[in-house]
């Protein structure tokens, strides 16, 4: 199963876009955000997940607390990403980060100490 999923994630998928985004055109359409703005949301996308975590990671303290806002961080940014761009392409690509971050969310969820 491991072997399967680094096949389709690893290689398979990074090939497709890679295919995809030489068969696009480069026509240019730029993202609704600009790069500053979208960096300047990302970074307060990141404080809000420490925010929000802050009440679940005092509940259960997982092995590193710091980690677990990080990861609910990239959900929030993937999310982010999928919204604001024009392209799907990157949507897809923040459909892929958020995915991750999903996972990663679990997996540190899972792993707390007792």
């Amino acid at each position: 199963m491991a072997g399967l999923l680094i096949a389709l994630k690893g290689i398979r998928i990074p090939w497709l876009l890679r295919r995809m985004a030489a068969a696009s055109a480069p026509t240019g359409a730029a993202p609704y955000v600009n790069t500053a703005t979208s960096l300047l949301i990302g970074a307060l996308l990141v404080l809000l997940a420490y925010i929000v975590m802050r009440p679940i990671v005092q509940l259960k303290p997982p092995a590193d607390p710091r980690r677990m806002p990080l990861a609910m961080g990239l959900v929030f940014v993937s999310l982010f990403v999928i919204v604001s761009r024009k392209k799907a392409l990157t949507q897809v690509i923040g459909f892929l980060m958020l995915e991750n971050g999903i996972a990663l969310l679990a997996v540190l969820g899972t792993y707390g100490i007792p």
